[in-house]
């Protein structure tokens, strides 16, 4: 799952919609969907399926960049949006959420940043932002 958000709040609704077909050659099954969602305090997001070679690709470079960025307010991606479960788990949590608010600041770094992070995962800094832009293209619902 990729998600792109805001903030984490209360969530308000949940909208399906069917992620747009691209002209190019990637394979997206007709009947995907992604959920679009709104939170009390205005926040708007999204959460899209992908598949496991881009999760773990895209979970890679996330680790990169929690640990080498500079974040907002001191806040640590990782630990602000982990979800807080109500009872105790008897089992660890398991990542299957993608932060796609973080991931799309990657192409707003410095090239050269850009490339040492690409590298450290194993992909071009190319690949990376062709993963971003498609799923930015197949969730652009207006």
């Amino acid at each position: 799952m990729f998600w792109k958000f805001s903030s984490w709040a209360c969530v308000n609704r949940f909208l399906r919609f069917r992620m747009n077909q691209l002209k190019t050659n990637t394979k997206i099954p007709a009947n995907k969907h992604c959920a679009l969602y709104t939170s009390l305090d205005g926040g708007i997001g999204y959460i899209a399926p992908i598949n496991k070679e881009k999760f773990d690709k895209l979970g890679k470079l996330e680790m990169r960049m929690v640990s080498t960025i500079q974040h907002v307010a001191g806040l640590n991606p990782k630990a602000f949006r982990l979800t807080k479960p109500w009872l105790k788990m008897s089992h660890n949590h398991q990542r299957s959420v993608i932060d796609g608010e973080l991931l799309y600041k990657f192409a707003f770094l410095e090239r050269p940043k850009q490339d040492e992070l690409a590298a450290l995962v194993g992909i071009t800094t190319e690949e990376v932002i062709d993963f971003l832009m498609e799923i930015d293209a197949c969730t652009s619902f207006f």
